[in-house]
């Protein structure tokens, strides 16, 4: 593949597009917070600032349409992000994806490469030392009330017994799924229970 470039106002060339990729993590990738969702909003965002948590969001929606991957012009994102065009190690777009190599959110990959965690991990105890003080409180109300819900193997045999009943009587896969979300099951634990259960239905029966 040929890459091509741009000219920047510090003479370092920019990518015309950065070719994303998911950067897997198989803890992450089940058990993290989706970048759109409320933890992020509440403790993430304060850490990243709104421009680095509004690509992180774009870069996990564009991996849920094309999950092998996608090309992302740079110019034109940076200017929907409101960035302006301007290019260059120095750039606004380009200190918005070094803001989320930092946190080890994204990677970059050679000259126009771009790996993508497609969720975020909870907060380290040091990073939670950051946040303004009403917000370190209740990150240690959410974190307690987390240590006291069902460990994963309860919730995973609960989510799958809750889908076959549900494919059982008639819902189709996506109504399940749904529901399951609803019931706030992780949305990969809502998708493993779905897969789990279209396994064990009869042969003879029609799913909707």
């Amino acid at each position: 593949m040929t890459l091509t470039m741009v000219e920047s106002d510090d003479g370092v060339p920019t990518p015309r597009a950065l070719h994303v990729r998911p950067w897997p993590d198989p803890v992450l990738d089940e058990l993290g917070h989706d970048p759109r969702g409320e933890y992020a909003d509440t403790f993430w965002l304060p850490l990243l600032g709104p421009t680095a948590s509004l690509l992180a969001r774009r870069l996990v929606a564009g991996l849920e349409h094309e999950p092998e991957g996608f090309s992302m012009p740079t110019e034109d994102t940076a200017r929907m992000l409101g960035l302006g065009a301007r290019g260059g190690r120095r750039g606004p777009f380009q200190r918005t994806v070094g803001r989320l190599a930092q946190f080890r959110l994204a990677f970059l990959d050679g000259d126009d490469g771009l790996l993508v965690r497609r969720r975020l991990p909870g907060l380290s105890r040091t990073q939670v030392t950051k946040l303004p003080a009403p917000l370190r409180l209740a990150h240690d109300h959410w974190r307690a009330e987390a240590e006291r819900a069902p460990g994963l193997p309860v919730l995973r045999e609960r989510s799958r017994t809750l889908a076959l009943t549900l494919l059982q009587l008639g819902e189709t896969p996506g109504d399940v799924e749904a529901h399951l979300r609803r019931l706030r099951f992780h949305p990969a634990l809502a998708h493993d229970a779905l897969r789990w259960a279209r396994t064990r239905l009869p042969k003879d029966l029609k799913l909707p």
